[in-house]
């Protein structure tokens, strides 16, 4: 499996709380939802089920890069 360096989606929304909440950061969280339900999507149109979906299985890299853990 290959090495990815990032924060996960728990630890960015920590994060966001703890700095405050303003808009840019609300539209960069909701951006990586926004990849996180295509990824979802895209496993379902193929049958698979993910099971384990939680802020700690959704790492996000160091430019935006959205990935989705444990399978």
């Amino acid at each position: 499996m290959k090495l990815v360096k990032g924060k996960t989606l728990k630890e960015l929304v920590a994060q966001a709380h703890a700095e405050g909440l303003t808009g840019g950061r609300t539209e960069a969280l909701l951006q990586v939802f926004l990849k996180l339900c295509d990824a979802v999507a895209f496993a379902h149109s193929r049958g698979v089920i993910h099971r384990d979906l939680k802020p700690d299985n959704v790492m996000v890299g160091s430019h935006g890069q959205v990935y989705l853990m444990d399978w």
